[in-house]
């Protein structure tokens, strides 16, 4: 009976093996094969650079200085924060 049962099993994990290096594992070599580095220099090649059009140069947009004024120091951070926390959160 343990001999039939070890049979059985052998036989679904080879043909699960099988049935994976089918799915997976030869279209996966394939397309390393056919996508891999050692084909950098054909793809090279091949590439036509007068389909590739440059940009525009384009002037460059004005950006006023920042305004001093506006910007929100740490001290100022800090009150807002002592003053939004609970009372007993607050470090003195």
């Amino acid at each position: 009976m343990l001999k039939k049962i070890a049979v059985v099993i052998t036989i679904v994990l080879l043909a699960s093996l099988g049935f994976i290096t089918a799915k997976v594992v030869i279209p996966l070599q394939a397309s390393a094969e056919k996508n891999g580095p050692t084909t950098a220099a054909r793809d090279y090649a091949l590439q036509d650079n007068n389909r590739v059009t440059l940009p525009r140069a384009q002037s460059h947009a004005y950006q006023p200085s920042p305004d001093p004024n506006k910007n929100i120091g740490a001290n100022y951070i800090f009150t807002l924060v002592k003053v939004s926390m609970p009372r007993y959160l607050v470090i003195r």
